[in-house]
């Protein structure tokens, strides 16, 4: 945006793009609940984490300064 900050569509890229590769590669995402917390700006390094915990069913955290700061967080569904 104009203020450098990161839109609601990138938090959902770097979702999706730290998926497991079996795990979403040939389905579709059906929902996504997600969970804003945080401010992301530019210049500003992310870690993206994503775990499976359940069929289909993805547990995403995006955090900032080496984990300190949580972002966003949100489930993914997929079938």
């Amino acid at each position: 945006d104009m203020n450098n900050h990161a839109n609601n569509v990138k938090y959902i890229e770097w979702m999706i793009s730290y998926l497991p590769k079996n795990g979403s590669s040939a389905k579709k995402c059906r929902s996504i609940n997600l969970q804003y917390h945080a401010e992301c700006g530019f210049g500003d390094e992310i870690t993206v984490e994503s775990q499976n915990i359940g069929p289909g069913k993805f547990l995403h955290r995006i955090t900032k300064n080496s984990g300190d700061t949580l972002l966003a967080e949100g489930i993914s569904e997929w079938k």
